[in-house]
């Protein structure tokens, strides 16, 4: 009942089947008032102070009142296919509580995130939850202005978990046949679907051939020189004019004070701090892709146009 999480609340009227305009009210003098004497209570008791409580301040004059969740707030609540923000915005912010090192998650836990991961059967679990949720939400958008995966065979998702962001592609292209590709011990968790096969592996060593590759949120995990040894593989993996298909955020090269661009730089400073990765700009997308012998450099969306990931074409 913090004022933070209050406010990202807002009110409706509706007085029978009429509904009014949004209006926001200030919930913090609720909150307070619920947290006062919240100690001396039980649960029960708890719950009945807050309905009393509430019932004051949102019900008058005759007009019922019901919550209803702001745009931010419906990020994190789960939609009708599991799509949340919820999971994964928790999942790595104690990084941002240590910064006296250059590896701040090492720093925290004792190992690279994804080594802890590995070691650690609950929090692989999680993890792995938290991005299907978020994925299912930025791919909706993706494959509204993509059309990239027409006329893919066979596609292969590096990195991709336990298989929803292909599930969500086949679904909208039923003709195309998925590899889900991830570390073994994520593979072994993944379940069966249909027109996909979940092979396990490294993909610093090999990837899986396939006529265009994903790699979604994959890149910004890694310094440029991880980056080049992973695109690489992709390269020796696609037939003469195949593709990488990268889903990333692609941020504007000159700093702007936009909320959009608050918010990648926020998440910028997330992937150092967790990864020692970063998100990165058009131009040095464009140097990833020659780097590592790729011939052309297409750039579908900027973020800037989607507000969240981009869509970037490299091509053998």
């Amino acid at each position: 009942f913090d004022d933070i999480s209050l406010e990202k609340w807002s009110i409706i009227n509706e007085d029978h089947d009429r509904r009014y305009n949004y209006m926001t009210t200030n919930l913090s003098e609720a909150a307070r008032k619920i947290l006062k004497g919240a100690q001396k209570f039980s649960i029960i008791a708890l719950a009945k102070c807050i309905y009393s409580i509430l019932i004051g301040y949102f019900i008058k004059d005759g007009l019922k009142r019901v919550y209803s969740l702001t745009p931010v707030g419906k990020c994190y609540a789960f939609d009708n296919e599991g799509g949340s923000q919820a999971p994964n915005s928790s999942l790595l912010h104690r990084g941002f509580h240590d910064l006296c090192c250059n590896t701040h998650f090492e720093n925290v836990y004792g190992m690279p995130a994804y080594q802890y991961m590995e070691k650690n059967a609950e929090l692989n679990s999680i993890f792995c939850k938290a991005m299907a949720h978020s994925n299912s939400l930025q791919l909706k958008r993706v494959l509204k202005l993509y059309k990239g995966f027409e006329g893919v065979s066979t596609l292969v998702d590096v990195g991709g978990g336990v298989g929803e962001t292909l599930k969500q592609i086949i679904s909208a292209y039923p003709s195309i046949k998925g590899i889900n590709f991830d570390l073994p011990q994520k593979i072994q968790k993944a379940p069966s679907h249909p027109g996909i096969e979940h092979i396990g592996g490294d993909m610093f060593q090999s990837v899986p051939n396939g006529d265009a590759i994903l790699l979604k949120q994959v890149c910004h995990n890694w310094v440029d020189e991880d980056c080049i040894k992973l695109l690489r593989n992709c390269h020796k993996a696609l037939p003469p004019h195949g593709k990488v298909i990268v889903l990333d955020l692609v941020i504007p090269e000159v700093p702007n004070s936009s909320n959009v661009f608050k918010r990648f730089c926020a998440i910028d400073n997330l992937m150092f701090l967790a990864h020692g990765g970063k998100e990165r700009t058009e131009n040095e997308f464009e140097n990833l892709c020659k780097s590592s012998g790729f011939t052309k450099f297409h750039v579908v969306a900027s973020s800037e146009i989607t507000t969240t990931i981009g869509v970037i074409e490299f091509y053998k």
